[in-house]
């Protein structure tokens, strides 16, 4: 499928099926606890992407967001409202803060993991009245890990970690998952709509890129923004191969947020898919975009306004808040008087201080714990 097709020529296809892939980090900025970078993978239906002009891409790529959103209207919300019934999807920082909690923020992953998981609509045939939660979500944080790598290439595997305060998630439940009778009512009506909808969420791939990788990585490139892209675009590489190797004409739409203040994404396309011709599209406004059917590519600000972005930024910043949540709780135990940090930089230094001495009595060096950059 070509995505500049007008006309009789596209109508064609107006049956099968548009793929998206919506990239997001959580934990960029501190020096303490992983950097996570999530892509979240989903079908609609191919009549929602208008006939498009290379130029009138950026404007057909909205009018089917636009869609993808409206369809969900019913079930998921944008913003929230201590009435609202419906989950609160959208970008992480207008769904979680430190003084809110993470209850709205893991209901909205657990819904996205049910979405992702359910049976319900593995025979494309939707059930009303739908109100059981999928019986083989993970319980702690080990096995959330384990499963939204389990496709990764560089998985870890929980056992091998070497930081002391990441050795046991599997025996650390998943803070928040406690869902209300309103939660689940809203998780299942969410999973009706999709499926009446024909939206699926066929996978989400995650990378929880911990101190010690994150440092080797920065070294390795000599600075973070490198690092960060090449993780980011592992991601991308291995959602659309697992696509292409489905159905190889398959149309997708690749969609980021910028890396940092990189505006060109060109030696990364031909390193990453080399086997592809893309071509660089005139610029449009502050976003990036790259053709080469049958993928069309976005790098953005505010990207999060795309669903399917919006739903890799909840559960990169679920996993890492999982993350800190298991930090922390390691250092109070070993530090009762220690308060818990979120890593960021500021507070972090002030953490560094107070640990200081623990690390150098325990031989734990500086580069397992805290970042270099």
């Amino acid at each position: 499928m070509n995505f500049l097709q007008t006309g009789n020529k596209l109508a064609g296809l107006k049956q099968g099926k548009l793929r998206w892939i919506g990239l997001d980090e959580a934990g960029l900025g501190p020096n303490l606890g992983p950097l996570v970078i999530t892509a979240t993978v989903w079908e609609t239906p191919l009549a929602w992407w208008p006939s498009s002009t290379q130029g009138q891409i950026p404007q057909s790529l909205n009018a089917a967001s636009s869609k993808f959103w409206e369809f969900q209207s019913s079930a998921i919300t944008q913003t929230t409202s201590r009435e609202e019934t419906r989950l609160h999807i959208a970008d992480s920082k207008a769904v979680y803060s430190t003084s809110r909690g993470l209850d709205s923020l893991a209901a909205s992953v657990n819904g996205l993991l049910h979405l992702w998981h359910d049976t319900v609509s593995q025979d494309n045939v939707c059930h009303e009245g739908v109100t059981s939660p999928c019986k083989n979500l993970p319980a702690s944080i080990g096995e959330l890990i384990e499963l939204v790598e389990q496709s990764s290439v560089a998985k870890h595997q929980i056992n091998e970690i070497i930081e002391p305060w990441f050795a046991d998630l599997k025996a650390i439940p998943l803070p928040g998952q406690q869902l209300n009778p309103v939660q689940e009512s809203a998780i299942s009506n969410w999973l009706n709509v999709c499926c009446e909808a024909q939206i699926e969420l066929t996978a989400i791939h995650s990378r929880v890129v911990f101190t010690p990788e994150f440092n080797r990585r920065v070294k390795s490139t000599g600075n973070k923004s490198t690092a960060v892209s090449e993780i980011a675009f592992e991601l991308m590489q291995q959602a659309v191969q697992e696509i292409l190797a489905i159905d190889p004409a398959a149309p997708i739409l690749l969609l980021s947020d910028q890396h940092g203040g990189r505006k060109n994404y060109e030696a990364l396309f031909a390193n990453y898919f080399p086997d592809a011709w893309w071509i660089t599209l005139p610029a449009t406004g502050e976003g990036s975009y790259y053709l080469a059917d049958p993928i069309l590519a976005s790098f953005a600000p505010r990207s999060e306004s795309y669903l399917p972005v919006a739903a890799a930024s909840l559960v990169c910043k679920y996993l890492r808040e999982c993350c800190m949540y298991a930090f922390n709780h390691w250092w109070k135990q070993q530090l009762p008087m220690i308060k818990p940090t979120q890593g960021y930089p500021q507070d972090a230094r002030r953490f560094r201080e107070e640990i200081s001495a623990y690390c150098r009595e325990h031989q734990f060096v500086e580069d397992l714990w805290w970042r270099s950059r």
